[in-house]
């Protein structure tokens, strides 16, 4: 086991300790790279990817047990509209393939859990404004890049996201479904 998934287990063990259970775990951190795909290193791709995509698989990977265990659970992994696309505002190749790697490991985890009454669902937002995004992008150049890309959205808050999170609206927009879920 790599020291990330060692790290991983560790956390879900001092979870289940002071609270027996893991009903719901959230894969939310992640980063961007606005980068260009002839522009991207080696190191650039691996960071990108380890923070967005490898730490969504090892926390998934140690928390599945508890949750088999308890006979049910969700995981709602972050994923971006960008993963989507192929790209975004702030997303260039290295972000749009790790949140693409996302999906597919939401939908493969779905289609493996879902007989163990767990499901796997993936949020897919656009811009929105957080600390990493702040500043960065005049709202006209937002609009305009929306406008091209043939979307019709607005941009969101942090609390939108959040809130989201938490209930069934969620799930409206989501990248995989557990058989049987409806959602």
């Amino acid at each position: 086991m790599s020291p990330a998934g060692a790290d991983a287990g560790k956390a879900i063990a001092r979870v289940l300790a002071r609270h027996d259970r893991v009903d719901l775990l959230v894969n939310k951190a992640g980063i961007t790279a606005p980068d260009r795909l002839m522009d991207v290193t080696d190191a650039l791709h691996d960071r990108v990817m380890d923070v967005n995509m490898r730490g969504c698989f090892h926390l998934t990977h140690a928390v599945v047990p508890a949750m088999r265990a308890a006979g049910s659970g969700s995981i709602v992994n972050m994923s971006s509209a960008a993963g989507q696309r192929g790209g975004g505002v702030f997303s260039g190749t290295p972000s749009a393939a790790a949140r693409a790697a996302i999906l597919g490991y939401t939908k493969a985890c779905a289609h493996e859990l879902g007989v163990d009454n767990s499901r796997v669902n993936a949020v897919c937002p656009s811009l929105i404004d957080t600390d990493m995004t702040a500043g960065a992008i005049s709202p006209s150049a937002a609009a305009r890049s929306w406008h091209q890309a043939c979307l019709a959205m607005s941009q969101g808050s942090k609390s939108d996201v959040n809130r989201r999170s938490t209930s069934t609206e969620a799930f409206d927009r989501t990248a995989g479904q557990s058989p049987g879920s409806g959602g």
